[in-house]
């Protein structure tokens, strides 16, 4: 059984949370900064301010659905992660298979296979969230290939989640960095 700070402290909950700070970083300043220009200038095209303020509010009502949207669906995803955690079987794997999708170059997953405790051989990748070049908080595939990882895997949803590194290779890795 998995505890919910495994799941937390998991690589795939720390890059949805990182990128759901990212995106709300750019869009919020994006929409407020965009709609008073944008009523300046609809105002000067058409000479109607009036008819720029409702236009803009509507447009700024779209964006504002937009982002309560996003919101919505940032908080599912990462919340799906933590429903029923006495499903998930935690598994030690070796992420030796790289996957690159197509015209993905910057991130990758891995192949991982292992036996469910039930004896049903699985053969999943993980999510893309190794990357290949030097970014700021994403783990770098470099570092996590050919290593020990542990894994947890909830077999009703097919969902697998890397915890981190394996407790033999985790002192290895906090010898080296």
């Amino acid at each position: 059984m998995v505890t919910r700070e495994q799941i937390e402290n998991s690589l795939d909950a720390t890059l949805y949370r990182q990128q759901d700070i990212r995106i709300s970083r750019l869009s919020l300043p994006i929409v407020a900064g965009i709609l008073p220009v944008a009523i300046l200038i609809v105002g000067l095209i058409t000479q109607d301010f009036i008819f720029a303020l409702l236009f803009i509010g509507a447009m700024g009502g779209l964006a504002l659905t937009s982002l309560l949207l996003f919101f919505l669906y940032s908080v599912r995803r990462y919340r799906r992660l933590f429903t029923n955690l006495y499903e998930y079987e935690v598994h030690t794997v070796v992420l030796d298979r790289p996957c690159t999708p197509f015209g993905h170059y910057k991130v990758i997953s891995y192949l991982v296979e292992f036996r469910l405790m039930n004896g049903r051989h699985v053969r999943q990748e993980t999510r893309k969230i190794f990357s290949t070049v030097v970014e700021k908080n994403i783990p770098q595939a470099s570092d996590y290939t050919g290593k020990t990882v542990q894994i947890a895997y909830k077999p009703s949803k097919k969902l697998l989640i890397v915890l981190g590194f394996a407790p033999e290779d985790a002192t290895e890795q906090s010898l080296k960095g």
